[in-house]
This record gives structure tokens, sequence and C-alpha cells, in this order.
């Protein structure tokens, strides 16, 4: 084992447990929602949500709201309860990462871009 490269080794073993319900069981409210997101994961658990929605307060800069982390395992958790008419997201998280488990209502897919991992959402009521 080479300790020279303790860092990379560290690093490897980030994980991020991912959790997104935005179009989950329908709400008392009649609001029609829409979200087109880009949500960054940084590796201290800080994230950005930019993009375009009339969903309140979801738009967010370096924030630690939507992460938690148990040991060496990061939480991901943007939950409402609001019925989305429409949204669409790409998560990014960090460089290494890994996902242990993934809960999303609609289509997901998974991609690699220059060594980060992608999450790519969509879905319409």
């Amino acid at each position: 084992m080479d300790f020279g490269n303790k860092k990379a080794i560290n690093f490897s073993l980030f994980a991020l447990i991912f959790l997104l319900l935005i179009c989950s069981s329908p709400s008392v409210r009649s609001d029609s929602y829409y979200a087109d997101l880009a949500i960054d994961v940084d590796s201290s658990g800080f994230v950005t949500i930019d993009g375009v929605t009339n969903y309140p307060d979801l738009l967010v800069q370096d924030s630690q709201e939507y992460t938690s982390k148990k040991q060496s395992y990061w939480l991901l958790n943007i939950t409402k309860n609001e019925i989305f008419s429409e949204y669409a997201y790409v998560i990014t998280l960090p460089k290494s990462s890994s996902i242990n488990y993934l809960k999303s209502t609609g289509s997901i897919r998974i991609e690699e871009e220059l060594g980060n991992l992608l999450v790519k959402g969509y879905g319409e009521k």
C-alpha cells in the first residue's frame, strides 16, 4: 500500500447516498410547481441549487441544508411533498464519488463526466 497516496485512498471512500422525492404524493395545495435544476455537491457537503423554478426557497448557494454525514457516507436529501407538474435536474457529485442508494420519482440515469458522477432525472405529472 502506498501511503504517499493517502489523500486519494481516503477520498475514494467518499460515497453519496442520494434521495430525491421532488414529485411525490398529492398535496392539499393546488399550486403547480416546476423545476429545471442544476444541483452541485462538493466534497465538503456544500450544495448549490441553481436553475429555474417557481417553488419558494429551493435555489441555494453553498448550503449544507440538504446534506448530512454519517461516518464516511454523505446523504443528499431534497424531499418536497408538493406535486411538481414537470421537473428536470442534473446532480453533479464530487470526483471519485459512488452511490450506495438512490430513490427518486420519475426517470433517472447515471453518467460519468471527467471523474464526476452525474445523476440526471426528469418527470411530469
